[in-house]
């Protein structure tokens, strides 16, 4: 019996050892074949945005296996090497000439082998042959979490139709839309804000005479009040204007009427604005400066406001409330930016050249901190060092 274990037990080492032998032999070959057949990176996916003159580049990277860990990368522009052992999965590839195909290869390389992908794309003509419109707008603020989005829409025509503000989270707190007739002028606009709790609405239609506006009405409620305003064209200088204002709760209702008069510059921009009541001899003179296309001095209602540009391209409309966020296609609303302007019918249109960087007025000095894309727009605007804006946009080609 004992000889019969001792057996057993002779065959079990036996066995143990040879299975150890096999598994050193099969790692042996293994490594064999790897040297002699190297395993190189998986093959991957090129992304390009081609633009003026640059090219964003981007590409992915499957992870999942040791062949594709700590690679690097070479990038070849028409077969000349641009950039090489580059870790990012990412490139922006500058200098380049505008409406002209590239060939671009990227070789992905480990320590044994290496895998090659291609993409052939056309950068953008020159910016000239385009027009920009606001695509986003991103708004950060000093609070975590802190951000806002402001999404634009537009028609065939470019003309801005829509424009929807949410949150981090996708509540959209503010709907802005615009119609147009069928000659492409402003026909109606519509604001609804539920961004305070409760709902405040306006509504603002145009009405047309012989090719030019005539009337401008305005409907507005928000809390406890509703304001009707009403502008009347008399002539190119001339215009009347009623203002009625209700309260729900029963506080103090008013309105008035008044006369505008306007008075113009050679390149038929307004230099004065006086609204004058009527029955009374008061009234609010508004006076306006201009410099190489942009309004540089508001000064009308006890404030005097001068603003300094910088010398890119601007899609920002006149003053409306929040400066950052607002595109130039976008219309002023009742009361702004300015008290006594509303909707002065001479800069309903009215588009500044350039972008403000500083404005000064009796309660102090704001200045425009921004960054710029390759095209000569905003890329980038911070106000007060803590709140800014992030810009995007569509190119439509002319």
């Amino acid at each position: 019996m004992k000889y019969f274990i001792l057996v057993l037990i002779c065959f079990a080492f036996f066995m143990a050892c040879s299975s150890n032998d096999e598994v050193a032999v099969e790692q042996e070959e293994m490594e064999q074949m790897e040297e002699d057949n190297p395993m190189p990176p998986s093959n991957f996916t090129i992304e390009v945005e081609p633009l003026f003159g640059y090219a964003n580049v981007n590409w992915t990277n499957d992870v999942g296996g040791p062949n594709n860990l700590n690679l690097n990368y070479d990038l070849y522009l028409n077969n000349n090497l641009v950039i090489s052992n580059l870790e990012d999965l990412n490139y922006t590839f500058e200098n380049l000439n505008f409406d002209t195909e590239y060939q671009l290869k990227i070789i992905a390389k480990n320590a044994e082998a290496e895998t090659a992908e291609e993409s052939i794309f056309t950068t953008l003509k020159s910016p000239e042959n385009y027009t920009f419109l606001l695509k986003e707008v991103q708004r950060t603020g000093s609070t975590i979490g802190e951000i806002f989005y402001y999404n634009y829409s537009y028609n065939e025509e470019n003309q801005l139709i829509g424009r929807v503000d949410s949150d981090v989270d996708g509540f959209q707190f503010r709907e802005y839309t615009v119609e147009y007739d069928n000659e492409s002028r402003i026909k109606k606009e519509r604001e609804i804000n539920n961004i305070f709790g409760g709902i405040c609405s306006e509504n603002i239609s145009y009405f047309y005479e012989n090719n030019v506006l005539k009337t401008v009405t305005s409907s507005s409620f928000c809390g406890p009040h509703e304001t009707t305003i009403t502008l009347d064209r008399i002539s190119q200088i001339e215009y009347t204007y009623h203002f009625k204002q209700d309260d729900w709760k029963g506080g103090n209702s008013y309105e008035y009427d008044a006369i505008v008069n306007l008075e113009f510059n050679n390149e038929g921009l307004p230099i004065t604005h006086t609204l004058t009541l009527v029955g009374a001899n008061s009234g609010y003179v508004t006076e306006f400066d201009y410099t190489d296309g942009n309004m540089t001095r508001i000064n009308g209602g006890g404030n005097n406001m001068q603003f300094v540009f910088d010398n890119q391209n601007s899609r920002h409309a006149l003053g409306s409330g929040n400066y950052g966020m607002i595109g130039k296609n976008n219309r002023l609303s009742m009361g702004t930016p300015f008290n006594g302007l509303h909707l002065n019918t001479a800069l309903i249109d009215f588009e500044n050249k350039n972008n403000i960087v500083k404005s000064i007025s009796e309660g102090g000095t704001a200045e425009y901190l921004y960054t710029y894309t390759p095209f000569g727009y905003p890329e980038t605007l911070t106000i007060s060092s803590n709140k800014v804006f992030s810009y995007s946009y569509i190119f439509v080609e002319n």
